[in-house]
């Protein structure tokens, strides 16, 4: 377990080594505040992820609004497209556009259409889920939910021979 906050870049507030204890309570502390390098930030987590074991079970559950307004050297699709190509990360984004406090930062319909748009593609391409809540008293719910799905949660692959065994070969 771990936890980054990411406003106009992303900040470690709990290491990777930590347990879901501590990482709960570090969570109750954040406050929400300044920019947001979205995208940027989650760039900067996969590459420390790429760190970990080849066959550690990695997950980011992501709680954003989805607008990136502070990410000057990456943007959205960069993001997918790098996740698409095998990043072993699966994104349960929980996504929090429709919240009372979220609604006065996100300028329009328009920007949350294509937040949400990006936040599903994210999910989907990485294999996790998206969820959309519009209070943020369901949060203690959805993250339980979340937690008991990526315990049970599974990675099986197959690594081809570099050679085709003598006699099989057609």
């Amino acid at each position: 377990f771990a936890l980054y906050r990411f406003s106009d870049h992303s900040e470690v507030l709990a290491p990777l080594s930590l347990g879901a204890k501590e990482v709960r309570a570090k969570l109750a502390g954040i406050e929400f505040r300044g920019s947001s390098a979205v995208w940027g930030s989650l760039k900067e987590v996969l590459t420390n992820f790429d760190q970990l074991k080849k066959n550690t079970r990695r997950a980011i559950v992501l709680m954003t609004d989805g607008w990136d307004n502070s990410s000057a050297s990456l943007d959205a699709s960069q993001l997918i497209q790098q996740i698409s190509n095998g990043s072993r990360t699966a994104f349960y984004v929980v996504d929090v556009s429709q919240t009372p406090e979220s609604k006065s930062t996100v300028e329009s319909a328009r920007t949350k259409r294509k937040g949400a748009e990006t936040l599903r593609a994210i999910a989907r391409v990485s294999g996790g889920a998206y969820f959309q809540i519009k209070e943020f008293s369901e949060m203690e719910n959805l993250y339980a939910t979340l937690a008991e799905r990526i315990a049970v949660s599974y990675l099986l692959s197959f690594t081809p021979p570099a050679t085709v065994p003598e006699g099989l070969a057609s």
